[in-house]
């Protein structure tokens, strides 16, 4: 994985159309909070391999 927002700096930085796909990106994006979603946590523990 490593440090995703670097790599994101240079890709805007050396590539602007990628600034503008980015900046799209963001505009399109929805906060899910999961944390209080008690469906997701027992779907999450059903799905975990142990």
């Amino acid at each position: 994985a490593g440090n995703s927002s670097l790599a994101g700096c240079i890709q805007c930085a050396a590539y602007p159309d990628k600034k503008a796909l980015a900046e799209k990106i963001a505009a399109n994006a929805k906060y899910l909070d999961l944390a209080g979603s008690v469906e997701f946590a027992d779907r999450y523990v059903e799905h975990m391999m142990f």
